[in-house]
């Protein structure tokens, strides 16, 4: 799918990013996300060895080793339902002229409180500045430059952006990355 090879793409040339870019109020932009969802129910648990076996909508059976850092494991019995949400999202926008560059990275994790229900919720983000360096218009390939020297390059489908944009510009944009995973325990 495409949102997750730009995506991708970003993430190979940017690293995971915590600082915010700079805002200002150029134009185009390119705005792209995507959720899924997934529910599995639990089929069996061992404490000692920290291991979930699910069964998934499909039929199909896995076995997940979980963290030593998740809490409340021993609550989880077979019959529960477990789901996971995953959001990834791309934003980024032109800056006519240059700049520098740059790249920073931030997230965190949040779980539930001794005696809950298992749950977690993590986020990833990066923020970048890089430079555009060349923009094939016709293919809509822009080759970019990271702040750590590294070259990407990108396709971009929207028109207008690739109307204005040009060698020497800079590309402002962020990827964020959450995984939300929540019990749903069986009556």
């Amino acid at each position: 799918m495409k949102v997750l090879t730009v995506a991708g793409l970003v993430l190979a040339l940017f690293g995971l990013a915590s600082q915010a870019a700079p805002v200002s109020q150029e134009v185009p932009a390119v705005v792209i996300s995507e959720q899924t969802a997934r529910e599995a129910l639990v089929t069996a648990v061992d404490i000692e060895r920290r291991e979930v076996a699910l069964t998934l909508p499909s039929g199909a059976t896995e076995l997940v080793t979980v963290s030593p850092e998740v809490r409340n494991l021993e609550q989880l019995k077979a019959g529960d339902k477990v789901l996971t949400t995953v959001r990834q999202s791309f934003v980024m926008r032109l800056k006519p002229g240059g700049g520098y560059r740059m790249t920073s990275e931030g997230g965190g994790v949040s779980q539930s409180e001794a005696g809950q229900a298992p749950a977690i919720a993590a986020v990833d983000k990066v923020d970048f500045i890089a430079d555009v360096k060349s923009v094939d218009k016709a293919s809509g390939r822009v080759i970019a430059l990271g702040a750590k020297g590294k070259e990407v390059t990108l396709n971009i489908t929207n028109q207008d952006v690739l109307d204005v944009m040009r060698p020497g510009d800079q590309l402002v944009g962020r990827y964020s990355k959450s995984l939300a995973i929540s019990v749903t325990p069986s009556p």
